[in-house]
């Protein structure tokens, strides 16, 4: 019985879609790595642009005596 319905499995994709099992779970596979690498990518941006934003913060505040916060703060508000 599991025999049968392994075998009816694996036939399904090519009899729907045209395509054989191993294709289908290589593009499956590879859409999930391309996704999973551009999801890394846009976190490794955005906490780049972050720490990048801290960094002139402080050395404004450090090497100019300017506190950027209280122009900052209002925008929030």
């Amino acid at each position: 019985m599991l025999q049968a319905l392994c075998q009816l499995a694996d036939a399904a994709p090519h009899t729907i879609f045209g395509i054989d099992a191993s294709t289908l779970g290589g593009g499956g596979l590879a859409a999930a790595f391309g996704a999973a690498l551009v999801f890394f990518r846009v976190i490794r941006k955005v906490i780049a642009t972050l720490f990048m934003l801290c960094v002139i913060y402080l050395v404004v505040k450090t090497a100019f005596g300017i506190d950027l916060a209280q122009y900052i703060t209002p925008l929030f508000k």
